[in-house]
């Protein structure tokens, strides 16, 4: 079977709506512009007539690479005033209680020794159980048993001069709490009259001179009256001992700050 490769003719459309719809055509476009003039993108933003221009991509680099960046940078730096911080921020030092367990631990070990020494270097009796006394209350005494139970070993064998009331009562409730057999008024046993007549007389006295002591005395005087040493919670009575025995003259630094770290460690 033989195909026919002749051409099919064109379709003509004479009908005149298709030939007014061709001229109505071609009116428009002749109305176009051939070269689209740029638009802003908002309605009240003139287009900058530098953003018309087509720049070769190579200029654009070459612009680029030319640019100084000094010359750029503000060089206006050394007109600002100082800070209204100062170095502040700068010069930061947090508190040795701010700082780090590791900080605290050796730190609390170079106190260790510094205490030690001052054991070793009590030679009055009245000085070492002053200073038992102190690192009892300050919570500190179990890192000195050595030295705790050497100085209770001698003031209970020992023979020694006191001409205090306060050191004679003082070496009296170290020996008792420590369970050494002495007379102790707030650690009596049963069948001791004495001994609960000078809790009487002794309460009595301090209750009159509560007015005229003077501060952290008199706040220590009141709680034994309210309570005695020995029957309190020794980690409170350490807490409020601390904030105390600042305050006391002829305090020790060494060993206020040791209490201190010693407490924030436990």
């Amino acid at each position: 079977m033989a195909v026919s490769l002749t051409p099919t003719p064109p379709i003509l459309f004479s009908s005149p709506f298709f030939s007014s719809a061709i001229a109505t055509r071609g009116n428009y476009s002749s109305r176009l512009p051939l070269q689209a003039s740029p638009r802003p993108c908002f309605p009240h933003v003139q287009a900058s007539p530098v953003a018309a221009k087509s720049t070769p991509s190579s200029s654009i680099e070459q612009e680029t690479t030319d640019v100084d960046y000094d010359d750029v940078a503000p060089k206006t730096l050394s007109s600002y005033g100082p800070s209204l911080w100062g170095d502040y921020f700068l010069n930061y030092e947090p508190k040795p209680l701010q700082r780090s367990e590791k900080w605290m631990s050796a730190r609390a070990d170079k106190l260790k020794e510094d205490v030690d020494m001052l054991f070793k270097s009590c030679n009055c009796m009245v000085e070492r159980i002053t200073l038992l006394d102190t690192v009892q209350h300050l919570g500190i005494d179990h890192h000195f048993k050595k030295h705790v139970d050497t100085t209770l070993s001698q003031i209970f064998e020992g023979e020694f001069n006191i001409s205090s009331l306060h050191q004679v009562a003082l070496r009296f409730r170290l020996l008792r709490e420590h369970g050494l057999w002495v007379s102790s008024a707030h650690l009596l046993i049963h069948a001791e009259p004495s001994l609960e007549q000078a809790i009487s007389f002794s309460r009595h006295h301090l209750q009159l001179m509560r007015d005229t002591l003077k501060s952290p005395l008199v706040e220590q005087v009141k709680r034994a009256l309210h309570m005695p040493f020995s029957r309190t919670f020794k980690r409170m009575e350490t807490l409020r001992y601390i904030s105390e025995y600042k305050h006391e003259e002829g305090h020790n630094p060494t060993l206020l700050e040791l209490a201190k770290l010693d407490f924030n460690l436990l």
